[in-house]
């Protein structure tokens, strides 16, 4: 069996900010900025597993313009399905069935003080993986 630790989300490098994490030890996870803008989901329009539009976690001072900001939403933890065409990554194309996706990513305290820290936050356990032709495009 075979593992890849990957960090996803939203970051202090990629969205400037880390995730909301919870006293009761849950947490939200958040996606990265979308640089592309081709995602109709965004902070401002999406809501959360835990009630809260997402851009409700965003610090005041930087709402409005994250508000619009496309999300680019992977790992998709309802399809369970990950994908990153750039070069250190196209090797995830030879897994085999059975092996592992670990997700990790940066949270920090919400409703409570704690320093910001990495999580593992999910895994995918392999069904399939190749080297896609052509990406979907969102209408």
């Amino acid at each position: 069996m075979k593992m890849a630790l990957l960090r996803v989300g939203i970051d202090s490098g990629a969205g400037g900010m880390q995730g909301p994490l919870f006293r009761d030890g849950s947490f939200e996870f958040m996606p990265i900025p979308d640089r592309k803008g081709v995602d109709p989901r965004t902070y401002g329009n999406t809501m959360g597993c835990h009630g809260r539009y997402w851009i409700e976690y965003f610090p005041q001072s930087r709402r409005d313009r994250m508000r619009s900001q496309s999300v680019h939403l992977d790992p998709e933890f309802n399809t369970f399905t990950y994908g990153d065409p750039t070069p250190p990554k196209r090797g995830l194309r030879r897994l085999d069935p059975g092996d592992l996706l670990v997700f990790y990513c940066g949270l920090e305290g919400w409703d409570f003080q704690s320093a910001p820290a990495l999580y593992l936050v999910g895994y995918f356990e392999i069904a399939a993986a190749g080297l896609a032709r052509i990406s979907p495009r969102h209408n």
